[in-house]
């Protein structure tokens, strides 16, 4: 009961009168100062609220104890304490007298003391008066049981005696019906036999320890416990302890009630006080009602087909996995709802009812169900509660479920309200703006759609015409054209521009119907609208989309080849001539650099390249980084092959020239193809197709040149077509393989073996002077060169674990530029050394010079990240690119290899050797290995010596071999 109290923000104290003063007995949640301070207190006019009631044996209510005459010599206590308002009851036995009082103390202050603390002081007071006449008895009669069995035996309040082991020694009849057994056979029962579940021991231990304890003579507690029949109730208990004459506890006397229909009402309604104001009020409220009630299963259900089949409108379920949307009534225990007001089953309903599904297959036990009526009194659904253990006495469920089934039937019929009214408003309130209008066209009603569209309330336009909308010249113009088809046809409809009250124009998709004739006067007409212009925006973005390239605005491949078309059928192109620009090093920036930088010199390049030609017939960008021009002589004339070549080479020139893309300096070439326009030529786009075709000619030059089409180019091109049509099909299957070649000291022994890639196409092997720069160009030089990696290190983990303790040497293998820039490189070189084993230390990487050129300090952070593995570098084809001495020292590299061109000519050119000599000395200042390429001749090798040269490479000491015969070369012994 406490708790009942507590909720409302309130808190209890008790006084015993014991020798004309009151004595504080018990307040929970009072500080232990309370009690000192509040003790053997005299009735009287200023003696507190409790005080004034003992003396005048009647309520008393002080609205602020921070001001009241009463509390004036407690004014300190009252404010330590924080309590204003309090309501004093004196507790009287049945001639009248004064034998404790009970204190009710409110945190604020009020005139009167709320309506839901009224029932729970009646019966707190009723409670305490029991329980004090009780332990004056005890006092005043030590050892006469039968006396005190004799005086609690007609209460109507439940009474036990406990033994000190707390067993029942005798208990009233009144306790018997609470707890649902004979008063004889309660004898001997332990306390914990009336516990509904096991987690609720913990409180029970808790009130023996402190009775045994002896600090404190009495306890009020609150309870589950469960009948006989195992149903469930919720009990106010009030403990006594029982003394002797000497202060020994012989025992114990309890005062039992049973509080489960008030206590569920009270449960109930405060759960309902605390629904979540979001999501399905209906559905918290089943929820919450199944939760009061302790079921597995809660429902509502409305009626339907004559009543024979119910339609759940929400549910609650303790498990998942349980789903009820509709259900044949008969065989149901809901059925019986249709003509009684109430159904409560505790034991074997799901027996009773075997065909119902939803109680086979919860293993239901229990049932209660009452009626839900509409105002004339007739059913039109039901509230059910359905447990797999009984749910509580049949009265107290009623009540409760009763007190629930008003306010959700209200809430059913609310949300079929509802519902009928958006249905009937569903017409006139959709997304789209709908008016009606009358005879002159004025608005006569708006919905929430067209003041939303326009940003117009709907009284600002009242009284107003289309005009507010449509306005200016073709605004009337359009309201004539309404006006003169509905008097015709009774309907218009069309895309207009209208202004909302910001000013701002927007795309309208309307239609109007007359509703009556137009010359009558109180003709009607009814229009709606939709805002369309976001959908013609898309229209026009995707339009660009379609024929116009997104980065440069030039129009795109599509718009290019569409405009050729046209220009062609109007005999415009007649000796007109296209220029194909390729721009040299794009993939480069592109994947080195990053899109935005790749983005910003496509954007310049664009520029620069419409300034360059401004009389052109068209420019488009037709590829990620290439660009068409078509080029038409004057009067018709057709273009000579020396106008193109000069023209050509002109774009070469202004191509060359760094531009600033973000900030920084790019380099970037182009590689220009010709195309002329013949007779031969009848598509446009065969026209693209060989410039294409030259300027892949111009790149495979060298790039940063100008090259013509020629027939034998298409020849060409396909062959190359055809060999990486092959290419990638070989590198799918893994058919791309490698051969060794060694690289030796004078002596002859081999230090590493450099891997070379090696392909069969068609039963033939294919130069890889032919096949690489296919792969570079189209982008399969990534899978090539991992594939060639990985392949190589298995081979040589292999070998070494097949030949252990034996020396070994390295592998050397070359990675292209755009392998290099492959964001997953460093990935792939960890996972192949994890995965075959092999020490880092075996595996030297070979890069350019030309990976230097841009992105220095990115490149050296990778290199120097891929050192910390362990892996080694060497500058490959030294001495024909990015020779720059400070930069050397940067780098984390081993090895120096000079180019080949070098080493070939330097025993007939003096400048030349000088060339070689420097590198070595370089080599050498810089603390690195120098290996010599394509040594052919002792002579050179001699010579090498000579400078310093110590490590050599070519068909002089070894051409490269099949791995197949390495074993051999290294004369490894199997044993």
């Amino acid at each position: 009961m406490d708790r009942e109290l507590e909720e409302h923000g309130v808190t209890t104290t008790v006084h015993v009168m014991r020798g004309g003063q009151l004595r504080y007995s018990a307040g929970p949640a009072m500080p232990a100062v309370y009690g000192r301070i509040l003790d053997n207190i005299l009735p009287g006019e200023r003696s507190g609220g409790c005080g004034l009631s003992a003396l005048r044996g009647e309520p008393v209510f002080v609205d602020d104890a921070a001001v009241a005459a009463c509390y004036s010599d407690f004014r300190d206590v009252v404010n330590a304490l924080g309590f204003r308002a309090t309501w004093s009851m004196p507790v009287l036995n049945d001639d009248g007298a004064v034998l404790g009082t009970v204190a009710l103390h409110f945190q604020s202050p009020c005139k009167a003391p709320p309506a839901g603390v009224h029932e729970p002081m009646r019966r707190l007071v009723a409670l305490v008066g029991t329980a004090i006449a009780t332990h004056e008895w005890t006092q005043h009669h030590h050892g006469e049981v039968a006396g005190l069995q004799r005086h609690m035996q007609g209460s109507p309040i439940g009474c036990i005696e406990w033994g000190p082991d707390f067993r029942i020694r005798h208990c009233n009849e009144a306790a018997g019906r609470i707890l649902g057994y004979l008063p004889d056979r309660l004898v001997g029962m332990e306390a914990g036999d009336f516990l509904l579940r096991e987690d609720d021991r913990a409180g029970l231990t808790s009130v023996k320890r402190d009775l045994l304890s002896g600090g404190v003579r009495h306890l009020h507690t609150y309870a589950r416990n469960r009948r006989q029949d195992g149903v469930p109730i919720w009990c106010e208990w009030f403990n006594l302890a029982v003394g002797d004459r000497h202060g020994g506890i012989t025992g114990f006397l309890s005062l039992v009630k049973d509080v489960t229909e008030s206590t569920l009402a009270r449960r109930y309604t405060d759960r309902l006080a605390r629904l979540p104001s979001t999501g399905s009020y209906l559905d918290h409220l089943i929820e919450q009602i199944r939760k009061v009630i302790g079921g597995d299963v809660a429902l509502v259900a409305s009626l339907e087909d004559d009543g024979r089949v119910a339609r759940v409108l929400s549910s609650s379920f303790r498990d998942e996995g349980l789903e009820l949307e509709r259900y044949d009534l008969a065989g149901t225990p809901c059925e019986s709802l249709s003509s009684q007001d109430v159904c409560v089953i505790n034991q074997a309903v799901a027996q009773q009812y075997p065909n119902d599904p939803l109680l086979a297959s919860m293993g239901a036990q229990s049932y209660a169900g009452v009626p839900l009526r509409d105002r004339s009194g007739s059913v039109f659904g039901h509230l059910a509660v359905l447990g797999r253990y009984a749910l509580g006495p049949a009265d107290a469920l009623q009540s409760t479920l009763e007190l629930a089934a008003a306010r959700v039937g209200l809430e059913v019929q609310r949300q079929w309200s509802e519902r009928e009214t958006r249905l009937a408003a569903l017409a006139f309130e959709t997304y789209e703006a709908i008016m009606i209008l009358d005879q002159e066209f004025q608005f006569v009603r708006v919905n929430t759609a067209f003041c939303n569209l326009t940003g117009y309330s709907a009284p600002a336009v009242m009284q107003r015409g289309l005009d507010l909308l449509l306005t200016g010249q073709d605004g009337a113009r359009i309201r004539r054209e309404i006006r003169e088809t509905l008097s015709s046809r009774g309907y218009w409809q069309g895309e207009v521009w209208a202004r909302g009250q910001q000013g701002q124009r927007r795309l309208y998709r309307m239609s109007i119907s007359a509703l009556q004739e137009p010359d009558e006067r109180d003709a009607r007409y009814v229009g709606s609208f939709l805002d369309v212009t976001w959908n013609r925006e898309a229209e026009e973005r995707i339009q660009r989309l379609t024929y116009e390239d997104g980065v440069t605005g030039l129009p795109n491949r599509a718009a290019f080849l569409s405009r050729l078309k046209r220009e062609g059928s109007e005999a415009t192109l007649d000796g007109a001539a296209l220029l194909l620009l390729d721009l040299d090093g794009f993939r480069r920036v592109n994947e080195g650099m990053g899109y935005d930088m790749a983005d910003s010199l496509l954007e310049i390049q664009s520029a620069r390249l419409r300034g360059l030609v401004p009389g052109a017939v068209a420019i488009a960008r037709v590829g990620a980084d290439e660009f068409a021009v078509v080029l038409r002589g004057q009067d018709g004339r057709p273009l000579t092959e020396a106008t193109l070549a000069k023209e050509a080479e002109r774009l070469r020139r202004a191509f060359a020239h760094p531009v600033e893309a973000s900030g920084t300096m790019v380099q970037s070439g182009a590689s220009i193809g010709v195309a002329t326009m013949d007779g031969s030529i009848h598509e446009p786009s065969v026209l693209l197709t060989r410039g294409e075709i030259a300027a892949a000619q111009a790149r495979h030059q060298g790039g940063n040149c100008v090259a013509f089409f020629d027939p034998e180019m298409e020849q060409l091109a396909g062959e190359r077509l055809g060999l990486e049509r092959g290419l990638r099909q070989a590198l799918r299957q893994g058919d791309v393989g490698f051969h060794l070649q060694p690289l030796v000291d004078a002596a002859g022994h081999v230090e590493r073996l450099e891997v070379l890639a090696r392909w069969e196409h068609k039963g033939e092997a294919v130069s890889p002077a032919r096949f690489v720069p296919i792969a570079e160009a189209s982008g399969l030089i990534r899978p090539l060169g991992g594939q060639v990696l990985r392949g190589a290190c298995q081979y040589l983990a292999g070998l070494r674990g097949r030949y252990p303790g034996q020396s070994l040497p390295g592998l050397a293998v070359n990675v292209s530029v755009r392998q290099f820039h492959d964001p997953d490189f460093e990935a792939l070189v960890e996972d192949v050394l994890s995965e075959t084993g092999l020490p880092a230390g075996a595996l030297l990487l070979e890069v350019t010079e030309s990976l230097l050129a841009e992105e220095g300090d990115a490149v050296i952070r990778r290199m120097q990240r891929l050192r910390q593995m362990g892996v080694r570098f060497a500058i490959d084809d030294f001495g024909t690119g990015y020779s720059c001495l400070a930069y050397l020292r940067r780098l984390p590299i081993d090895e120096l290899k000079i180019d080949g061109s070098f080493v070939d000519a330097m025993l007939l050119s003096p400048e030349d050797e000088e060339i070689v000599r420097t590198i070595i000395v370089m080599a050498h200042a810089l603390r690195l290995n120098v290996v010599a390429e394509r040594v052919e001749t002792r002579e050179q090798m001699v010579r090498l010596q000579e400078l310093g040269c110590s490590t050599f490479q070519g068909f002089y000491f070894h051409r490269p071999i099949a791995p197949a015969g390495v074993t051999a070369l290294l004369q490894l012994d199997p044993s």
